[in-house]
């Protein structure tokens, strides 16, 4: 390739991922059931509940990926004994449909395309801190889910995730969520 053709390929890559960029994002807002098995000087503890919270932004990037960023709580039981809540950073991937709604504007007219089921897969960075074993873990996860189109401004979602977290002195971490929410379209 000569050098015009490399600019021209550079020039036409920056408009196409301006176009994503412009795209808007989506919040959602999730809750459901985790259980968590944590490991820590020899001794093992199991949590389940059905109290998991977690607030999201979701932001389109290329037409089959979006960065995701969140917040989650775990509740373990409603007295307020223990919690434990982190930062939620990764991305998804739509492999059958875009992550986002496909819009085309036109001076006489405004199209919209829209996709009943979207699935998608992803993987992420989750960081926890509880408070009554004061210790923080980090680690991966994946996640496998879905939305569901309702309206023009709103999905419902519904994924489960799978994650391992590693703490101070060999602990170890392993969460599992199953939420259900609403997605609201910015």
């Amino acid at each position: 390739m000569n050098l015009i053709s490399i600019r021209l390929s550079f020039l036409a890559l920056v408009f196409l991922s301006g176009a994503a960029m412009a795209s808007e994002g989506k919040i959602s807002l999730t809750g459901g059931y985790f259980a968590i098995n944590a490991k820590a000087g020899g001794a093992t503890t199991n949590i389940s509940n059905p109290s998991a919270f977690r607030i999201g932004y979701q932001y389109p990037l290329l037409n089959n990926f979006e960065m995701v960023a969140g917040y989650s709580i775990l509740v373990a039981d409603y007295s307020g004994s223990d919690l434990g809540y982190g930062l939620d950073l990764g991305a998804n991937y739509y492999p059958l449909t875009f992550s986002h709604d496909d819009k085309a504007k036109d001076p006489f007219f405004d199209v919209k395309r829209t996709q009943d089921l979207s699935p998608f897969i992803g993987l992420g960075f989750y960081q926890r801190q509880f408070q009554s074993v004061k210790n923080a873990y980090a680690g991966l996860g994946a996640t496998l889910g879905v939305e569901k189109y309702f309206t023009k401004k709103i999905n419902f979602k519904a994924e489960t995730r799978y994650i391992q977290l590693a703490g101070s002195g060999n602990s170890t971490a392993t969460e599992i969520n199953l939420l259900f929410g609403i997605v609201y379209k910015l």
